[in-house]
């Protein structure tokens, strides 16, 4: 038996392989074989049909594929850094003064956080867009 994450994009390879097929037998079928043709739909359906639910089993429920694979996700403070350190990589790949982008991000935060102390600006529930205020060139907005 494959593991799940092997198994797990195998019907839907096999749904289009049968789909495929179908379409070249029909394009295909003369004289003998036309005769055939019927049964190959049927056969062709049936294994379809046996894909689809085969991939259902796996990926619909709360012991999905799927489930799993959200389950290991980072969330909350998790997420916070995952996002905040791929946004910085991303940054210092792109920036050509990347000393300067994180002079400019450590003021921007300072700023950020003065003014939430100050109640000056209407509250943001992150501080990851303030962090990167010099965003990497073809990124328009962090948001």
């Amino acid at each position: 038996m494959e593991p799940e994450s092997e198994a797990t994009p195998r019907p839907p390879g096999e749904v289009h392989d049968l789909d495929v097929l179908r379409v070249i037998i029909g394009q295909k079928a003369a004289g003998e074989a036309a005769e055939l043709q019927v049964e190959w739909e049927r056969t062709i359906e049936r294994q379809r049909a046996a894909r689809l639910h085969e991939y259902r089993e796996l990926t619909i429920g709360k012991d999905s594929v799927w489930q799993e694979w959200q389950q290991t996700l980072p969330r909350n403070k998790r997420l916070q850094l995952a996002a905040t350190a791929r946004l910085r990589v991303t940054a210092r790949a792109s920036d050509a003064h990347p000393r300067r982008a994180a002079q400019i991000s450590r003021l921007s935060m300072a700023l950020f956080d003065a003014l939430g102390r100050a109640r000056c600006a209407p509250p943001l529930t992150t501080r990851i867009c303030v962090a990167f205020s010099a965003p990497p060139r073809g990124f328009a907005d962090c948001a």
